[in-house]
């Protein structure tokens, strides 16, 4: 039987916290320590495949694009529901600012544009719809296509790749992805710029994922678990500042393939039990929040928009209270989603209802 790995939730919810901080930062200062929102995406992909690698390296998936189509939309169903309701919210007051003032971007057409790829979780593949309503969702619908494959990679990993394939496939993809970000973001080669972002597009967010997947298998199996309990502890020390120091020395320097080096280092650190990081991201607190992450996420950016604004200068809430009470907020919310009958309910009765 496989340990639970609790240091991950930590690491988790770590990502998380970032994101947040990124969207709510405004309300404290107009410059940012480090990019927090891309570094957060980042460990949220990262993780998802390194994660996924770990819990099917001893277990075999049916290899057939059907199996791989349901596999997907059993984790459609998992955030599907709290999606639709934060949608809905998003178009009543997106939808109230258009009628009354005219405000939203490219008009009624776009609006409704907007509205049908977010329905369908598709709204990644269309730069323009990508951050509407509920901006963050656009993850969802990366994150789903590297779900349809899912089962194809665990396969490949158990038949044809060996270590020395491992390596050089992990390599291979690495060197291609700094490249193509050097060529997108610092050169501005985009040919589709008008509706094509490689920061969204699901085709290419599945090579982070995929990079996650393949780390594993080159990591995972030796995590250091005969080490000293000081060794350890220093090992992720380092690898924690560390990545602390060098998101904000090479934040405009680097790009986003050179960081995701970094974080590969950074989720292998939390897999090692034994250290220093059980106690800090390893305790029943962070495992929690943790696991209430992905509820936060789909959340938090809804409380903002809605509330931020209201709180900071309707209320005039300093900028550290605001983000207080919106964290807060979204907290009890992520909480209430999490409750069992509650998540039942978010989780199979909408499906049940649609025959699904």
């Amino acid at each position: 039987m496989k340990r639970k790995i609790l240091n991950i939730q930590g690491l988790r919810f770590l990502g998380y916290l970032m994101i947040f901080l990124n969207h709510a930062g405004w309300l404290i200062s107009d410059t940012k320590y480090f990019d927090f929102g891309a570094r957060g995406v980042e460990i949220f992909f990262l993780l998802s495949g390194y994660m996924m690698a770990y819990n099917y390296s001893d277990r075999i998936m049916p290899d057939n694009w059907k199996y791989s189509f349901q596999y997907m939309i059993s984790k459609a169903q998992k955030f599907y529901f709290l999606h639709f309701i934060t949608l809905m919210i998003m178009v009543a007051y997106l939808g109230r600012n258009f009628i009354l003032h005219r405000e939203y971007p490219g008009g009624l057409g776009q609006f409704g544009t907007d509205l049908i790829l977010n329905i369908t979780l598709l709204k990644s593949w269309y730069w323009p719809s990508a951050f509407s309503f509920n901006g963050v969702t656009w993850f969802l619908s990366s994150i789903l296509f590297a779900y349809l494959f899912t089962p194809k990679l665990v396969n490949l990993s158990r038949q044809k790749l060996k270590n020395g394939g491992v390596g050089l496939l992990f390599t291979v993809i690495l060197v291609a992805k700094i490249v193509v970000d050097t060529c997108v973001y610092k050169m501005n080669m985009n040919p589709f710029p008008q509706t094509i972002s490689f920061y969204t597009l699901p085709v290419y967010r599945f090579l982070d994922f995929l990079i996650g997947y393949l780390a594993y298998l080159l990591l995972g199996n030796h995590e250091g678990n005969k080490w000293k309990t000081w060794k350890i502890s220093t090992y992720q020390c380092l690898v924690f500042l560390g990545y602390v120091i060098s998101c904000r020395v090479f934040d405009s320097i680097w790009v986003p393939g050179e960081f995701l080096i970094l974080t590969i280092v950074l989720i292998h650190s939390f897999t090692i039990s034994g250290g220093i990081f059980d106690n800090i991201f390893g305790n029943k607190v962070l495992v929690y929040l943790g696991n209430i992450s992905f509820k936060l996420y789909i959340i938090h950016n809804v409380v903002i928009c809605i509330l931020g604004s209201r709180l900071h200068d309707k209320l005039h809430l300093q900028g550290v209270i605001t983000i207080l009470v919106l964290f807060t907020i979204t907290l009890g919310l992520g909480a209430l989603c999490h409750i069992p009958r509650v998540k039942m309910f978010m989780t199979k009765t909408i499906w049940e209802k649609l025959g699904i």
